[in-house]
């Protein structure tokens, strides 16, 4: 207000332009964006060595549909997370809140929305040890009084974002990293997925002659100006 009070139009026809600008380069330039995330992976990592360190026998972690995308790759690190746990010998409660999702959701309809969070599930069975885990589909309502009954040794990654209901898939891959910085070979075998976690839940068709592989996206729903155009496919090859 005190800046549209400034005489011949000097607030709104040039100060408050200027300062949009500003604000729009600093929240959307990619140095500062990754200098963020880096820094939240840096403090969050800070509070769960700090939590272990004090005897922490618990880890609750959610993935919050209402927050995420319906997307393998975004889910799998939340899920490499609670791995990160389990190989520490700290069990994990593993929700999936369900009640509400991302408006890029609707783009699956309401009978392969109700498949995908199945598949959730599915996915975190098969990656997570069930004698350290509990995995869970749970609405938001009943998620709050868990978080607030949780017991006084538990860690919560994310705690803040994820009781405002805000993204935490894309800063768990930072977040891992710093984690294993101080961590063994050995550790790291336990956590990242190999060839021996999915073979007995995988089926796998072996391929005879040689070849070559490389991720293609292709989406029919979405983001389809992501997708691999041929031009792109033949330059990678």
């Amino acid at each position: 207000m005190t800046f549209l009070k400034l005489p011949f139009g000097l607030g709104s026809n040039l100060i408050i332009p200027v300062l949009r600008c500003a604000l729009h380069v600093f929240a959307y330039c990619r140095p500062i964006i990754k200098f963020m995330q880096k820094r939240v992976a840096r403090i969050e990592a800070g509070n769960i060595r700090s939590a272990i360190q004090c005897g922490a026998r618990r880890a609750i972690i959610v993935y919050d549909n209402l927050a995420s995308p319906p997307t393998y790759g975004d889910y799998l690190w939340v899920v490499n997370l609670a791995r990160y746990f389990i190989a520490r010998d700290i069990r994990v409660s593993f929700y999936i809140v369900e009640s509400e999702y991302r408006g890029d959701w609707q783009w699956l309809g309401e009978v392969q929305t109700k498949e995908f969070v199945a598949e959730q599930v599915r996915v975190a069975e098969a990656l997570l040890n069930s004698d350290c885990a509990m995995i869970q589909r749970i609405s938001w309502q009943d998620l709050q009084e868990i978080v607030s009954s949780a017991p006084s040794d538990s860690v919560f990654p994310f705690f803040e974002r994820v009781r405002n209901r805000v993204a935490i898939y894309k800063h768990c891959f930072n977040l891992l990293n710093q984690l294993l910085s101080d961590t063994d070979q050995g550790m790291h075998d336990r956590i990242l997925l190999s060839y021996q976690d999915l073979a007995p839940k995988v089926e796998f068709k072996p391929v005879e002659d040689s070849y070559v592989s490389w991720h293609c996206r292709h989406s029919e729903k979405w983001a389809l100006d992501r997708n691999t155009e041929d031009g792109e496919f033949l330059q990678i090859h």
